[in-house]
């Protein structure tokens, strides 16, 4: 199956449009929870094709950031460069 396939049939999902829904307001912020593997990339690049604009995603660590980043490049193709920023400052004792 093709990807445009795959994230059409996301597109018309009833979560997607609930999460569509949540992002109406301006400047709103969406946690999702429980979604496994790489079907949180799905919905995002799902939302960056529908809702045009700066998106915002933060992760809770570098790895789990690497993983989303490569998912969205893969996904999105030619639609939109997702930008990655790796944490630029140290911690001096953990």
């Amino acid at each position: 199956m093709e990807i445009e396939k795959i994230l059409l049939s996301y597109q018309n999902c009833a979560k997607n449009n609930e999460i569509s829904k949540a992002l109406e307001p301006d400047s709103v912020r969406v946690y999702l929870k429980g979604l496994a593997s790489g079907l949180l990339s799905f919905y995002q690049v799902v939302q960056l094709i529908q809702n045009k604009g700066s998106h915002l995603v933060i992760m809770a660590d570098k790895e789990k950031a690497a993983y989303v980043f490569n998912d969205l490049k893969a996904l999105g193709g030619k639609t939109f460069g997702p930008l990655f920023f790796p944490e630029s400052y140290k911690v001096p004792y953990h």
